[in-house]
C-alpha cells in the first residue's frame, strides 16, 4: 500500500513538473499555426521583402518550437 501511494505521489509530481512546459509548447504551436495561416492569407498582398521577412520569422518561430518540443521529450 505504501509503495502504491509513493508511486501515485511520484506520478503527481511528474505531471505537475511537466504540465507548464507542455502548456507553453501547446501555446507556441497554436501561435505558430495562427501566424502561418495569417501569412498564407496575406502573402499575395505583401511585397517580396515583406514576404521574405515574414517567412524568416515563421521559420525562426518553427525552429524554436521544434527545439522546445525536443527538450521536453528528452526530459
Amino acid at each position: 500500500m505504501r509503495d502504491a501511494n509513493a508511486a501515485k505521489a511520484a506520478q503527481a509530481k511528474l505531471e505537475q513538473d511537466f504540465s507548464r512546459p507542455e502548456k507553453e509548447l501547446n501555446d507556441m504551436g497554436n501561435a505558430l499555426k495562427v501566424a502561418s495561416e495569417r501569412f498564407e492569407r496575406d502573402a499575395p498582398t505583401l511585397s517580396e521583402s515583406q514576404r521574405a521577412a515574414r517567412q524568416k520569422a515563421l521559420m525562426d518561430q518553427d525552429s524554436d518550437f521544434q527545439r522546445k518540443r525536443r527538450a521536453i521529450q528528452e526530459d
